[in-house]
């Protein structure tokens, strides 16, 4: 994260900006940003389905129209939701949860006793299948937009009316996506897969009362621990509450179960219940359920890394694990993680990367990732040799 400026700016000032920033992710690319677009762009002609434009089909009606109408009242503002608002429409060079769902639907293969009603012929999946990829992105979107809610710690509504109407949009917005999808979701009658993707909204939910926060309601890390031992979070969790104590300080427990929780369910559930649509055995969904725990992780890792390279200046959170584990080396460097909690902009984020640039919290991330690509790796060959399969291969070598 880096701290936001508030203020009125010229609307053709913010369109010209708007228009710089579109221009340069589309041609500004590195040789890591192609070789993921490739395989993305392989993978999603394997599935038949541009997943890029996975949700196209909800935004093009009366209420999103209306909604892209009342964005436009925030040009000129520096309310996240502008962000979001842009990397939703154009893209990224990173594979859309819904992609990595189809892509495990089709590795899977169909069981017997489906009608050809209940297939798509062309791309070897079930339509269910398609419509929980559907599903899927669109929670993670609704995710994506309630977390550009900004806490405005004021009594002047006047002065800050703008970014007080960014996050009646995110809200309202993000619940219209959200009912939306579980209307779709009902529409498949099946119970169990029902209770999988509300597991994962709990668990989304669960991910946002973890540990301290500052003032703008951004998560921080907690106080490391004096000592920290080897804790497992576990691959599942049942319904009752989680303990977090002996987790919160613990570098590598805390990043793994606040990503978990926060992205990570989403895909492992989803995985499994493609699966578990195509009437495939409980150890086979297992295994469903294991590559998108994994995958998901791996790329959160890869993620924290880009914002801690030599020369970037991408933005970052304070959770990141290169944070985490470097707190974990030097408990100290915790006095500067707290100057931003009364106001994020008292945090001296260029310091915090160069500190965490000279410590061992990069190579320990780094082993981090590699273990969840492993781990993807090895469950992949429990599925048999598929134009799928080896989709996600590829998409894979990319971390």
């Amino acid at each position: 994260m880096i701290p936001l400026k508030y203020g009125r700016h010229s609307t053709q000032l913010a369109r010209q900006t708007m228009s710089y920033l579109v221009t340069r992710s589309l041609v500004t690319k590195s040789k890591e940003e192609t070789v993921c677009r490739k395989a993305v762009n392989e993978a999603e002609k394997i599935v038949g389905y541009p997943t890029s434009f996975l949700s196209l089909r909800w935004l093009l009606n009366d209420e999103a129209a209306n909604v892209a109408n009342h964005i436009r009242k925030l040009i000129g503002t520096n309310h996240p939701l502008l962000t979001t608002a842009r990397d939703l429409i154009i893209g990224d060079r990173t594979p859309t949860w819904g992609l990595i769902v189809l892509l495990i639907s089709k590795a899977g293969g169909l069981g017997k006793h489906f009608s050809e009603m209940d297939k798509d012929v062309t791309a070897g999946i079930l339509h269910s299948q398609r419509v929980l990829a559907e599903v899927t992105e669109m929670i993670r979107t609704s995710n994506i937009l309630h977390n550009s809610v900004l806490n405005i710690n004021t009594n002047d509504v006047e002065e800050y009316s703008d970014l007080n109407f960014g996050n009646t949009l995110s809200l309202l917005t993000g619940d219209y996506l959200l009912s939306n999808s579980f209307k779709e979701l009902a529409g498949l009658k099946n119970q169990e897969v029902n209770e999988l993707v509300s597991m994962c909204l709990r668990d989304l939910v669960e991910a946002e009362f973890i540990g301290p926060r500052d003032n703008q309601n951004r998560p921080l890390p907690a106080k490391p621990l004096e000592e920290s031992s080897e804790i497992i979070i576990p691959n599942e969790f049942g319904t009752a509450p989680l303990k977090v104590k002996e987790v919160l300080g613990n570098a590598k427990a805390e990043w793994t179960l606040r990503h978990f929780l926060g992205s990570g369910s989403l895909l492992a559930k989803s995985c499994q219940a493609a699966l578990k649509l195509a009437n495939h055995p409980e150890e086979f969904q297992k295994l469903g359920y294991l590559f998108g725990r994994n995958m998901a992780l791996g790329w959160q890792a890869y993620f924290d890394l880009e914002c801690f390279e030599e020369g970037c200046k991408k933005p970052f959170d304070l959770i990141s694990a290169p944070i985490l584990f470097h707190l974990q080396h030097d408990p100290d460097f915790y006095a500067e993680i707290l100057k931003g909690s009364e106001d994020v902009r008292n945090c001296d984020y260029d310091r915090i990367r160069e500190l965490v640039q000279s410590g061992p919290g990069l190579e320990m991330t780094r082993e981090l990732k590699q273990n969840f690509v492993k781990n993807s790796f090895d469950i992949l060959d429990e599925f048999r040799a598929t134009d799928a399969k080896r989709a996600l291969v590829n998409i894979l070598k990319v971390l």
